[in-house]
């Protein structure tokens, strides 16, 4: 299992909709969801970035 409530607790640091997608993820996971939570979150942190590049 990993932990993730050390993750959650810096979730205020980041921008939504990161911020949101953090906080509700559990706090303990197993190592197959946490990579599923990971992708997710990077492909999010992939579409802020893209739209604030478009918005340049």
């Amino acid at each position: 299992m990993i932990d993730l409530k050390p993750l959650k607790n810096e979730s205020r640091k980041f921008e939504e909709p990161l911020k949101s997608i953090m906080e509700m993820a559990k706090d303990k996971m197993s190592e197959q969801d946490f990579i599923d939570f990971f992708l997710s979150l990077r492909r999010k942190a992939r579409e802020t970035d893209n739209i604030k590049r478009d918005k340049q």
